[in-house]
């Protein structure tokens, strides 16, 4: 039996690295496709969409709300993801426009 020395185990994982090392080589693993990535940058995008959108609307009918109701739904709407702003288009948009169209009809 031929026993390795320290000397030439250490040589020999630098000459031909191991499986679990061929990963991290640039072209030596196989291609993972990045899903974590590629759903979190869709949730970005369609948050950011939303809140842009609901942001846009709370704009249209800020001239007859007070200040401080148009911030409490701007930031409702940004740091509440998705949701925010769905609650504006089902909740709150409807209320505020209704209310506004009472005024201007009076």
């Amino acid at each position: 039996a031929r026993f390795l020395h320290t000397e030439e185990v250490i040589s020999s994982s630098l000459v031909s690295p191991t499986l679990s090392e061929t990963s991290t080589i640039e072209g030596g693993g196989p291609r993972v496709f990045p899903t974590f990535e590629v759903v979190w940058t869709i949730l970005f995008v369609v948050h950011f969409g939303l809140a842009l959108l609901a942001i846009l609307s709370l704009s249209k009918l800020a001239p007859g709300l007070s200040a401080a109701t148009c911030a409490r739904w701007a930031l409702f709407c940004i740091l509440v993801p998705v949701v925010g702003s769905i609650c504006w288009f089902r909740i709150g948009r409807p209320k505020l426009a209704a209310r506004t169209t009472d005024d201007e009809t009076q």
